[in-house]
């Protein structure tokens, strides 16, 4: 799983910002480890609460993947990430840029 497929499933099933992804980016190298890492792991994280957590372990990532590609391609929505190249510059450069 890329880094950029991580970002959308972590957004799809935390709503996870641009604060929630820097403190996983902190712990997990890489960012696809979150969804093998265990409960302590995920609460640990600053803006992981229990609720989250649980979400986490619970999630399939690959099926939720599956799920939002379908659903792009069905609404003819693209979606950009802070780990695409089309990501406009300026904004990365923002303080709380949306992921």
């Amino acid at each position: 799983m890329t880094e950029r497929e991580c970002i959308l499933v972590l957004h799809s099933v935390l709503g996870a910002g641009p604060g929630t992804l820097k403190e996983m980016e902190k712990r997990f190298a890489p960012l696809e480890a979150i969804f093998d890492a265990t409960e302590a792991e995920l609460g640990a994280i600053q803006g992981v609460g229990p609720r989250r957590v649980e979400r986490l372990l619970q999630a399939d990532p690959d099926e939720m993947l599956l799920r939002l590609k379908q659903e792009m391609e069905e609404t003819g929505c693209q979606v950009i990430t802070v780990a695409d190249r089309e990501y406009p510059p300026r904004l990365r450069e923002q303080k709380g840029a949306p992921i």
